[in-house]
């Protein structure tokens, strides 16, 4: 099977929401025949059949319903890449993780982490 690439599935997970072809092409500011050309190029990749055209519409086919399953969460998932991979490009470079004892967090380690981003050398961590 070739590749499956993010764009394709946008538009697929967008046409199983709108539950037309046209009306999805709209939503993603794109050609209804350049949709309607990416589905059928889904389709041949997977090997089945996806939607079923209906007169007024389309609908899922049972494998349809898998991989708009499988496509959200890939989506979901492309979409955390970019926010976490965001932080990087900003300065951002990492987590510190503190284990510290109950009585070190009421007593004293607000003031010690506020004092630490008080600094303009710390400003682009966040904590």
């Amino acid at each position: 099977m070739r590749s499956l690439d993010l764009l394709t599935l946008r538009l697929f997970v967008a046409v199983c929401e709108q539950r037309n072809i046209a009306r999805a092409a709209e939503r993603e500011s794109i050609v209804g025949s350049a949709v309607s050309k990416r589905l059928a190029q889904l389709e041949d990749t997977v090997g089945t059949q996806l939607l079923v055209r209906k007169r007024h519409g389309v609908a899922p086919t049972p494998a349809g319903e898998t991989l708009l399953e499988h496509a959200r969460e890939m989506l979901a998932t492309a979409g955390r890449i970019e926010r976490d991979m965001a932080g990087f490009a900003t300065g951002v470079r990492g987590h510190v993780r503190m284990l510290v004892t109950a009585s070190v967090m009421a007593e004293s380690l607000a003031d010690d982490v506020a004092a630490f981003l008080q600094e303009p050398a710390h400003r682009d961590i966040q904590v």
